[in-house]
């Protein structure tokens, strides 16, 4: 199934801390410390606040949010990160998402696309 990106909202809050206080997600993280419902929504207020510097996406197949994708932008690079739900992963997911973040950089004018794996 193809999969598209939407632009994330508050009303996601919950779903991304579950997400990023996944196990599997945070042992894959730069930080790997379980992150409380107050730090998180600072973060996602500040994500959101703030699209010159970072964009927010949330990946879904056929109206199903199955992970998330951000961009964090600098003045000549986009460094994307992902997340794939537990329940989703193994399907190859992720490098669909990373194609729909390449080219929503792409569209956003970055030629220079990194990610830390």
């Amino acid at each position: 199934m193809a999969l598209l990106l939407r632009p994330a909202t508050m009303a996601d809050a919950d779903q991304l801390l579950r997400w990023r206080n996944d196990s599997e997600t945070r042992a894959q993280s730069v930080s790997t410390h379980e992150v409380s419902l107050v730090v998180h929504l600072g973060w996602l207020s500040y994500i959101l606040a703030h699209p010159a510097t970072s964009r927010l996406y949330i990946a879904e197949e056929e109206g199903l949010a199955i992970g998330t994708g951000r961009l964090d932008l600098s003045e000549n690079t986009a460094e994307l990160s992902l997340t794939v739900a537990s329940e989703h992963r193994g399907r190859g997911l992720a490098r669909q998402i990373i194609h729909l973040l390449v080219a929503e950089a792409g569209r956003l004018g970055y030629a220079l696309i990194t990610a830390e794996v």
